[in-house]
């Protein structure tokens, strides 16, 4: 059966520029028709999101570093620049907070933090995913449990076991009809004679 939540929003996986498939909408649903198979897949998806998460996490650390080296060297073309200008124009004055300013309001640096905003997200969307898929095993077992139970239960073997016995007397019975010898037919009547009307003399 292809089932699949409406109320998961989609969510593009994509992690240093590679695309991942997401059918988390269907993976985390459970086709209660066939358990069996939904236990065997259950360690595959997991482990599928888990991963997941753990590349989204180290990527989310890599552009951490690569932030601070960016504001590291943003701030030092900034200060450089103040420098030259105050060599041309000494009367000029810059401060901590005009230097943090020109920083934070660069392109690059603008561009880097909301790809770490982003991949932060993601890293966060992908745990929630996994820790999502991890408690679906608890149900499943509960749900197998159950099923066990239903088909275990003294109401449910008494019925099976009558219809058992039922068949098995039905077909004894058949068997029975199909060996037993058969009687031969009675006999016909004898003929009876028609009385011609003479009378016979009696002997002597």
């Amino acid at each position: 059966m292809n089932l699949k939540s409406k109320r998961i929003p989609d969510v593009e996986i994509k992690i240093d520029k590679v695309s991942y498939p997401n059918t988390f909408a269907e993976e985390i649903l459970i086709d209660q028709t066939d358990l069996d198979a939904e236990l065997v897949k259950q360690p595959e998806r997991y482990g599928y999101y888990s991963q997941l998460a753990a590349l989204a996490g180290g990527r989310k650390n890599l552009l951490k570093l690569e932030l601070e080296q960016l504001i590291a060297h943003v701030d030092h073309e900034k200060r450089t620049h103040a420098s030259h200008a105050q060599v041309q124009n000494p009367k000029l004055k810059f401060t901590e907070k005009m230097y943090e300013h020109e920083v934070n309001t660069d392109k690059r640096v603008v561009e880097k933090k909301k790809e770490l905003l982003q991949a932060t997200l993601l890293t966060e969307q992908l745990k929630e995913f996994s820790i999502a898929i991890f408690a679906r095993k608890d149900s499943l077992i509960q749900l197998a449990s159950n099923h066990r139970s239903v088909f275990a239960s003294p109401r449910v073997k008494e019925e099976q076991e009558g219809v058992a016995r039922q068949i098995i007397a039905a077909n004894r019975t058949a068997k029975n009809e199909a060996t037993e010898p058969q009687e031969p037919p009675e006999p016909p009547p004898p003929p009876i004679e028609e009385n011609s009307g003479r009378r016979r003399r009696p002997r002597t």
